[in-house]
């Protein structure tokens, strides 16, 4: 029985991943390119999350090549591009950000919105 709930404690603790979301918009974009990936550990989420928006932005020309380009990094956010200011349309940027995310072990609610057929 103590290993029953060893190991019920130790699913319960790493039944957690870490979610990286990768937002990038070339400038006059119609779409943003948006990626997400999922690791075991904060640490991983964080490596891979500086170093995908370091490489977005350095191989950007239009960023590069700007007068008023930024980089700024948080603990849980990476946001970089040009032109801070002007509207989103006319400049590249893009953002990085990583959120703890439940891994679920049984499904939540037994109804269906209206008007779902499976």
């Amino acid at each position: 029985m103590l290993t029953t709930n060893t190991s019920r404690q130790k699913d319960k603790k790493d039944n957690k991943v870490w979610i990286l979301t990768i937002v990038f918009s070339p400038c006059k974009a119609i779409e943003n390119s948006i990626d997400c990936r999922g690791f075991v550990s904060k640490n991983l989420a964080k490596g891979a999350m500086k170093r995908e928006a370091w490489r977005l932005y350095k191989n950007s020309k239009i960023i590069q090549g700007a007068d008023d380009k930024y980089f700024n990094a948080k603990s849980r956010e990476v946001q970089f591009g040009e032109s801070l200011g002007d509207d989103d349309y006319r400049r590249e940027f893009g953002f990085c950000t990583i959120k703890p995310l439940k891994l679920e072990n049984e499904e939540s609610g037994d109804e269906m919105p209206s008007g779902m057929d499976i």
